[in-house]
């Protein structure tokens, strides 16, 4: 999930985009590794990919050539040595590694891999389930969920809708938990969940039919932290996670105590050693910047949309309202831009 820092920022990969809307690769000390020349590109790991016409080129972080291949898109980076690929609306992977298979386009959704596992969803008889796949492409756990989220942070329980077992009725309001050969650790009990596990914890929603409190459970489904937040951030980050109190969000430990202040418009939990934030902008949308662990500013709230950083780096966004469009641009901890989100975006 990109909770480390990489020790050497030439292996990661961004996508860059000129004045007249073409795209290339750039790596985290902002070295051009790919000419913008192109009409999509996407960064990651150690490897990267660009899309002309209908094919696909794959390179390493030294941009040079690992495979091309025609007839396919993708929409994700690399995972674990897989590029996720699409072909006539289904969907499969391509192996970058020698020692791994392709698996072919066979699926109706798919997830990317962590720690050996991915999760897919195939059709049947109009209805869509979940399974989990090995790096073989075979399955571990056959498809009878009707959702299944993902495996993360070396997690060994994944949330699973489990209304949707093919031998069970269709309730569409819980969730639980079921392990990697399926099995249901937690049974469904849980309105909803933000996203799957991230150091050790997931956010759960609670609702009562009138209002919904957000806490947290651990992989056995102990509550970590009770529902009573209004609202919660997706994701722990260093034992801290974005809260919601009184309509402003301020970052508070798994202890219920704020470490942040509440006072800004949306927060998220500190990773490496800073948060994002939103502040409301004079046109009524979220503004996005940087502070630090005593909530003071490393970048101004400048940005109209902005990720989680991941790495030590995240993606921002600038919209151009006369044109209409928006670029994407890339930021480190302390608020340096390595790829430049103020150019002409198509």
């Amino acid at each position: 999930m990109g909770s480390t820092r990489i020790d050497d920022p030439t292996r990661l990969l961004f996508k860059y985009c000129d004045s007249g809307g073409l795209r290339g690769l750039v790596n985290g000390k902002g070295d051009i590794i790919v000419e913008a020349k192109h009409a999509f590109a996407m960064g990651g790991v150690e490897y990267g990919y660009l899309v002309d016409d209908r094919w696909m080129s794959i390179v390493d972080w030294n941009g040079s050539e690992v495979r091309r291949v025609e007839g396919y898109v993708s929409y994700s980076a690399v995972s674990e040595g897989f590029l996720s690929i699409e072909s006539e609306r289904l969907k499969g992977y391509l192996s970058l590694l020698e020692t791994q298979p392709d698996i072919p386009v066979r699926f109706k959704g798919r997830r990317d891999f962590h720690g050996g596992f991915a999760a897919v969803m195939v059709c049947d008889k109009e209805k869509n389930y979940w399974g989990l796949i090995g790096t073989n492409g075979e399955y571990v756990v056959e498809p009878e969920f009707m959702e299944l989220l993902d495996f993360t942070d070396g997690s060994n329980v994944a949330p699973v809708a489990t209304w949707g077992r093919r031998k069970e009725p269709h309730d569409r309001s819980k969730w639980g938990l079921v392990d990697k050969l399926g099995k249901v650790v937690v049974p469904p009990v849980w309105p909803g969940v933000r996203e799957t596990f991230h150091e050790g914890g997931m956010v759960v929603v609670m609702d009562d039919g009138r209002t919904s409190f957000d806490g947290i459970v651990d992989e056995q489904g102990h509550w970590r932290l009770a529902p009573v937040w209004p609202s919660l951030s997706e994701r722990i980050y260093e034992g801290t996670i974005g809260a919601k109190k009184s309509n402003v969000w301020g970052v508070i430990d798994l202890d219920g105590n704020w470490v942040i202040e509440p006072k800004f418009a949306y927060c998220s939990g500190i990773h490496f050693g800073v948060a994002r934030v939103a502040m409301l902008g004079d046109n009524g949308f979220h503004k996005y910047g940087v502070v630090d662990k005593s909530g003071d500013w490393i970048v101004k709230p400048i940005y109209d949309d902005m990720d989680d950083f991941q790495f030590g780096f995240a993606r921002v966004e600038v919209y151009d309202p006369k044109l209409e469009s928006s670029t994407d641009g890339v930021i480190d901890t302390n608020g340096n831009e390595i790829v430049s989100p103020w150019l002409r975006s198509r």
